[in-house]
């Protein structure tokens, strides 16, 4: 897999394959055979897996027009003796965006069948591809949301499993027999009573368009609000900002909704697990787009009677520190406190000390190229959306936590 700046692996990446040679004891890959097998600027591919039989098998979404492939989510293809071929087709999320090593979404059977997590809007399920004919089958009826670290094994293929009520655990999955088999986990360190299940609310944006969140309503046995009451809330921003919501138990949000808060965790446009427009929306709107969804959500919210208008609060980290700045600077009437975890309040510093993986990041999350000291200035994007130079809007209270 390559890509080439200012592209991420998200945006746009190829994928070649090529012989291994032994030369003087070492190896090598022969330039004269690297051939593209699929990829371009307009799609990403992800999870490049060989089968036993030789098949090569991967995830792509968006349109590599030259080979005729396109798809609006990351779905499985096959590529074999040069002839490409889909094996999925139900806009379902096969793929993620690759910030790290080791992510593993799928695994290829003996008789070619293939077991893989699919993400559903932010939700995930673990699913059986029949290699003949494309049918994809649900493997587990059980209430998992969140799955993660699929591998294969010899006596079944193993993975990481949670709910919104149900710590991860390992389990392992026996395909032959339909069944899974708990590994190792361990009981929640609250009870079921406790515990707030989310209610996932599709918002309208104010460009007519349409956002994602979960809901925590407050959850605490013991009391009992006043009726008619409504609840503070705090809203939660992931990072990234292309990720999303984490989809298992989460003791931190616990802790708000068992202490009288709701919690609203927010997928906004550019997320990871509602396909690439809306992952790729976010291009050149980073720090408008995705903050208006956040106050439209907000809003909704208080509409739809879910919180106290007047009491509101936002915390996030890193890219999500950098949404609280921008949403307490932008929409300051909407929030009463918030929270900043290392944070971005300066666009030009970040670009000035990052690391080479994000070193052209925001050239498309910003829509321009970085400019050195060029760009830190009013008209630039890196510096009209630095939140540093906006501090005269800051109405409510805010902590930072910086290291």
């Amino acid at each position: 897999m390559e890509w080439d700046h200012p592209n991420m692996p998200w945006d746009g990446t190829k994928l070649k394959i090529g012989k291994l040679v032994q030369h003087d004891g070492r190896l090598s890959v022969d330039p004269g055979s690297i051939q593209l097998v699929a990829g371009g600027d307009e799609c990403a591919v992800c999870q490049p897996q060989f089968a036993d039989d030789g098949r090569l098998i991967f995830a792509l979404d968006g349109k590599d027009a030259e080979r005729g492939l396109s798809a609006p989510s990351w779905d499985l293809f096959v590529w074999q003796g040069g002839s490409l071929s889909r094996i999925t087709n139900d806009e379902a999320e096969y793929g993620e965006a690759f910030w790290i090593f080791g992510q593993q979404r799928y695994c290829i059977h003996a008789n070619g069948d293939i077991e893989a997590i699919r993400t559903c809007d932010g939700v995930d399920e673990l699913v059986l591809i029949d290699s003949s004919n494309g049918t994809v089958s649900t493997l587990s009826a059980d209430d998992y949301s969140s799955l993660s670290h699929l591998a294969g094994s010899a006596n079944g293929n193993l993975f990481i499993a949670a709910s919104f009520a149900q710590d991860s655990a390992v389990y392992r999955n026996s395909p032959e027999k339909r069944s899974l088999q708990l590994v190792y986990g361990h009981e929640p360190l609250l009870d079921k009573e406790d515990i707030s299940i989310p209610v996932q609310l599709d918002y309208p944006t104010r460009d007519k368009g349409t956002a994602h969140a979960q809901y925590y309503p407050p959850r605490n046995s013991t009391y009992q609000a006043v009726e008619g009451d409504l609840p503070p809330m705090l809203v939660m921003v992931h990072g990234g900002p292309t990720s999303s919501c984490d989809s298992s138990l989460s003791y931190q949000r616990q802790y708000w909704t068992g202490r009288g808060f709701a919690v609203l965790d927010i997928n906004h446009r550019g997320s990871t697990g509602y396909g690439r427009d809306y992952r790729q929306a976010l291009l050149g709107e980073w720090g408008l787009l995705e903050t208006a969804d956040v106050a439209d959500a907000v809003e909704y919210a208080i509409v739809k009677k879910l919180a106290h208008a007047d009491q509101v609060c936002i915390r996030g980290g890193s890219a999500g520190g950098y949404e609280v700045l921008r949403a307490l600077t932008l929409y300051p009437g909407l929030f009463c406190a918030g929270a900043c975890y290392y944070g971005i309040g300066n666009l030009v510093t970040l670009m000035e000390i990052t690391h080479k993986f994000e070193a052209h990041y925001l050239d498309g999350l910003l829509g321009e190229p970085f400019l050195g000291k060029a760009s830190d200035h009013p008209g630039s994007p890196y510096y009209d959306r630095s939140p540093i130079h906006h501090l005269d809007a800051l109405q409510s209270p805010m902590i930072i936590f910086q290291g």
